[in-house]
């Protein structure tokens, strides 16, 4: 009886861990060099990031109304990635249809860009996936327990 237990419990996993394997290769994250913009001494880097689905079922996942950034990281501490002024910061459900995509463009701030340009950085984001209509809400919204991070291919700025 144990035996058999163990087996199933190692199927059970092994399927778990190829589920999420496969969801990784559904969803592409590419950025793609973007402008630079100085304001006083601070100098900008305006990144296109594209989520795609390359799935054949649409893409349901959580983001927030107005701290939609956070969902984002970057492989340096050389880059901030910079957020907007808002008044009212609601959870979103938002959806990619199949082989469709969706972008959104980074506002990065370079820290000391005398002495970090140029610069080769990737951006990763926290995707997380909305399996039941009813009860999305009740995710966490702690950004710091970055769950299934996709990273985007790595780009050389400016």
């Amino acid at each position: 009886m144990k035996k058999v237990l163990l087996i199933l419990l190692v199927i059970y996993f092994t399927n778990c861990a190829n589920a999420q394997k496969n969801s990784d290769k559904y969803h592409v994250l590419t950025i793609t060099k973007g402008k630079v913009v100085t304001k006083g001494n601070d100098v900008f880097w305006e990144i296109p990031a594209t989520l795609s689905n390359t799935s054949k079922d649409t893409l349901h996942y959580m983001s927030m109304s107005c701290s939609w950034q956070d969902f984002y990281t970057i492989n340096t501490k050389k880059l901030d990635i910079q957020v907007g002024d808002c008044d009212k910061n609601v959870p979103q459900h938002l959806s990619i249809p199949p082989n469709k995509s969706t972008t959104f463009v980074l506002s990065l701030m370079v820290k000391h860009p005398k002495e970090n340009i140029p610069l080769k950085f990737k951006i990763g984001y926290d995707l997380i996936l909305i399996a039941d209509d009813k009860h999305w809400l009740t995710y966490s919204d702690n950004v710091n327990e970055r769950k299934k991070v996709i990273w985007s291919n790595e780009i050389i700025m400016p």
